[in-house]
């Protein structure tokens, strides 16, 4: 796909969201620091329980009130889309990072499970 066609939009805080090409996802993922991420950023995988850590080494532990505000960015494309005020209380005491609503509706696409699935979280990834 030529740059000059693609679909440049602007979310409401400025960012683009234009879809980023194969090969810009590939590039920037070289920089990723673990295969962990990128299976999940990648592959669709899930962090496995209890790995509450940024793609920067950032640990998460403990009450979600205690944390530095700070935006939780994606590490493909960096579209921020958490800030830590958003952390869900179940943070806590979930296996994954949680969280009551993206710092923008734009920056986000919601994936609702699968009706036989026995979990029922919303996932949420990144909208470029």
């Amino acid at each position: 796909e030529q740059e000059k066609d693609r679909v440049w939009r602007i979310s409401s805080m400025g960012f683009s969201l234009a879809p980023m090409s194969r090969e810009q996802v590939l590039r920037e993922s070289e920089s990723l620091l673990d295969d962990i991420s990128k299976a999940v950023l990648l592959e669709g995988e899930t962090d496995p329980p209890g790995r509450k850590q940024t793609q920067n080494g950032y640990q998460i532990q403990g009450s979600v009130h205690e944390l530095e505000g700070g935006i939780f960015c994606c590490a493909i494309g960096n579209l921020p889309l958490f800030t830590t005020g958003d952390l869900s209380p179940t943070t806590a005491s979930s296996g994954w990072l949680s969280f009551s609503r993206p710092i923008c509706q734009e920056h986000v696409l919601y994936i609702s499970p699968d009706q036989a699935s026995l979990d029922r979280r919303i996932e949420v990834v990144c909208a470029k």
